[in-house]
């Protein structure tokens, strides 16, 4: 079936693929080879997955869909996970699941929901497995969900240094980085930023965690500093960067980013600053 999403390690030595046959891949690289080594089926999913998401070093792997989650173990082995860990949400015309994001350490997910709701998740795991998802719920008295987004969740990505930071953006333009245990952003000043003119659909951090960029339906991609560069003045706009708008991005390093879109093309932008004005951005197709 058709690929519909994927996630890979933090040093790009594995990619993991869903697909509408209901199956996870992972396919494994060298170090210095753009060649594939291996490819292997790794877990079957009990229902259409839409988003894929894994922890640095590819042991945890969450899969998400429709009212459907499940967790796996994403390690090296030959066998396929035919039962993978997998919660249920009830309410799916409220609570389906739009995209997840698992922390660097693997030991949390984040979920977005097509009302506009995150909800937090910790990953238990015996050994290598998963054995368990576990969360609060709302009718308990120390819940608390998350005040920000008043629009569906597009896309979660967690800050590759600290499991704590995550950034989520959603359909109505915002864009927020706060911090999973107190549910705070990182700067008040965020909250009233708006830098897209259409739907947020992706936003991914770079390697070393100092910038984060963002793609918009608007065809742009945006590339800032979010930590010290806390109202975005210096931020790197690259506009029409795809016809039609941006549905993907994904870091090759600390200063090439790599965007897709609807005009059926990948391209690769060379950042040499994000302090710098937009034409110095190199672009190839």
């Amino acid at each position: 079936g058709a690929v519909v999403a994927a996630a890979h390690t933090a040093t790009g030595d594995t990619v993991f693929t869903i697909g509408l046959d209901d199956f996870c891949f992972a396919t494994s690289f060298t170090s210095d080879d753009a060649v594939p080594e291996t490819t292997r089926r790794i877990a079957k999913i009990p229902f259409q997955p839409t988003s894929v998401s894994t922890s640095h070093d590819g042991d945890v792997v969450a899969v998400a869909g429709g009212e459907f989650l499940c967790a796996f173990f994403g390690g090296a082995g030959d066998g396929c996970n035919e039962k993978p860990h997998t919660i249920k949400f009830p309410d799916a015309s409220r609570k389906a699941i739009t995209c997840a994001g698992v922390s660097c350490d693997g030991n949390r997910v984040l979920i977005g929901f097509v009302s506009g709701t995150t909800e937090l998740m910790d990953v238990k795991r015996h050994g290598d497995a998963v054995v368990n998802l576990w969360t609060k719920h709302p009718d308990d008295d120390d819940f608390e969900d998350t005040p920000y987004h008043q629009a569906e969740v597009t896309a979660v990505a967690f800050h590759p240094k600290f499991g704590n930071v995550v950034a989520t953006c959603d359909a109505n333009r915002k864009l927020f980085v706060w911090q999973v245990d107190t549910r705070e952003v990182l700067d008040v000043a965020q909250m009233k930023l708006t830098f897209h003119t259409a739907r947020i659909t992706s936003v991914a951090w770079s390697p070393c965690g100092q910038y984060l960029a963002s793609g918009s339906l608007d065809g742009s991609v945006i590339v800032w500093d979010p930590v010290r560069d806390k109202c975005g003045a210096a931020r790197v706009t690259i506009k029409n960067a795809h016809r039609g708008g941006v549905t993907s991005l994904v870091w090759r390093d600390h200063e090439t980013l790599c965007s897709g879109g609807f005009d059926a093309c990948v391209k690769t932008w060379r950042l040499r600053s994000v302090c710098q004005d937009v034409a110095s951005a190199e672009v190839k197709e």
